[in-house]
């Protein structure tokens, strides 16, 4: 039974919920239930019970540690689980390379490549998640509910993929590009789908802070590969041995599928819920402790652009490098926003909270009326030069950020202060649908309709 029920079977029940604590920590597991009471404290706050385990489990308060036999036994069983599950991981990365190696080929052919790995790398890390868990189960879903979905993901991904490589027509390098860079956006929304639906607005944001987590740490191990094969390669040259070409080429061409999935294993254990993965498991605590640190930087850095702005209104109407730049810039704060945000409010501490709260406004405030001005410059070059497949695009996702923006200004400044968190969490889940049906508008009905002119 997945943690919201067996609390949801005891909610009213202080004895109950006594007994349920107590059996979590013996079997080493008593994180899922902090994170679900922490998440009924921040949807109903004027529940006493509720707000009265909230304060007990937060940082610094007593708990009842289980026996010393029980620990080292649960500490030895996540041991074995964790051992399975790199393997696991080992296993399905290894395809994944030999599949980028083939697509490459002798002839080192980037064009497949570009195309397949944003959705190959998907349904791989979606078999993991599936594989490495003992219940196939959903956050907040009964069980058996999810085994369809990640078929019809992958299906989905398959089908657009192939689509995409088979509608390649000479002359349409802006459609080519379009597609290259949104599959793998496909495939990300799409795993996440697979995996939790559409419900469960704290599931859906801890996914994707795992998500973000997952990247930096695949960065990490591009960066470390990177450097293992040239000096590899520098001392082997030194005494006059040259690693075989095809060596070099699997390792440049196929390693990146086998990083992929260690990297997934690395911060994420498939048993666990997104909303209850270990704090230890990955970079979390260094990655998300320097949102919050960059939050108040980039809430200057923006000050000063936006009161440049009036001395260099134009630029963007005339330029298309500074139009881009504008939206690149966009994605970037929206994704420093994803990392100040915590997972729930018992995250941080009652001093910083309200100031954390403020920061988000301020900057989700400055980051709108940003976009809006971008939008403006969108349209005013599609209404001077006509519309184009990318100029469509880009409208789509300005529109996408702005609604997200003013969704999430909207909410929390209307709802109490002591719900903040779970206000930020349901704008996110809005915004990541929109980003869902705007991602499959482009990549499939877009190229319809420049086709048919």
């Amino acid at each position: 039974m997945h943690m919201t029920e067996r609390v949801e079977a005891v909610a009213s029940d202080p004895a109950g919920l006594e007994a349920l604590y107590r059996a979590t920590l013996a079997a080493g597991d008593a994180e899922p239930f902090a994170v679900e009471i922490a998440r009924r404290h921040a949807a109903a706050p004027a529940d006493l019970l509720m707000t009265a385990w909230f304060h007990r489990l937060r940082p610094g308060s007593v708990t009842v540690a289980p026996p010393t036999e029980q620990r080292a036994a649960a500490a030895m069983a996540e041991r074995r689980a964790r051992r399975r599950q790199y393997i696991l991981a080992a296993l399905l990365g290894t395809l994944l390379s030999l599949l980028f190696f083939d697509l490459v080929g002798p002839a080192m052919r980037a064009d497949p490549v570009q195309f397949v790995w944003g959705p190959a790398a998907a349904i791989a890390i979606g078999l993991y998640l599936l594989a490495g868990r003992r219940d196939i189960t959903m956050e907040g879903a009964r069980a058996g509910v999810p085994r369809i979905r990640p078929a019809a993901a992958a299906l989905l991904l398959i089908a657009v993929t192939v689509w995409a490589l088979a509608a390649r027509r000479p002359g349409d390098d802006a459609l080519t590009r379009l597609r290259i860079v949104h599959l793998p956006a496909l495939g990300w929304l799409a795993l996440g789908w697979s995996i939790l639906g559409t419900k469960g607005a704290s599931g859906m944001f801890a996914a994707v802070r795992k998500s973000v987590e997952a990247l930096i740490t695949a960065g990490l191990f591009f960066a470390a590969g990177a450097a293992f094969v040239l000096v590899t390669r520098a001392l082997f040259h030194t005494i006059g041995v040259d690693l075989p070409p095809g060596l070099l080429r699997y390792l440049e061409v196929g390693g990146p599928g086998l990083v992929i999935m260690l990297a997934v294993a690395t911060v994420y254990d498939p048993e666990r819920a997104p909303s209850a993965q270990r704090p230890d498991h990955g970079f979390a605590r260094v990655i998300f402790t320097a949102g919050r640190l960059f939050l108040p930087l980039t809430l200057l850095v923006l000050l000063i652009y936006a009161a440049t702005i009036p001395f260099r209104f134009m630029e963007p109407f005339r330029s298309r490098e500074v139009l881009v730049s504008y939206n690149v810039m966009l994605f970037a704060i929206i994704g420093l926003m994803v990392a100040a945000t915590p997972l729930s409010i018992a995250e941080v501490s009652d001093r910083f909270g309200p100031w954390l709260r403020r920061g988000i406004i301020a900057l989700a405030a400055l980051t709108l009326l940003v976009s809006m001005y971008a939008m403006a410059a969108v349209i005013y070059r599609t209404v001077e030069g006509g519309m184009t497949a990318n100029r469509l695009t880009v409208l789509g996702w300005n529109l996408v950020n702005i609604a997200t923006l003013g969704l999430l200004l909207w909410r929390l400044l209307r709802e109490p202060r002591t719900a903040w968190v779970s206000a930020c969490h349901r704008a996110l889940r809005f915004g990541l649908l929109c980003y869902f049906v705007w991602t499959f508008f482009v990549l499939i009905g877009i190229p319809l309709i420049w086709r048919g002119r």
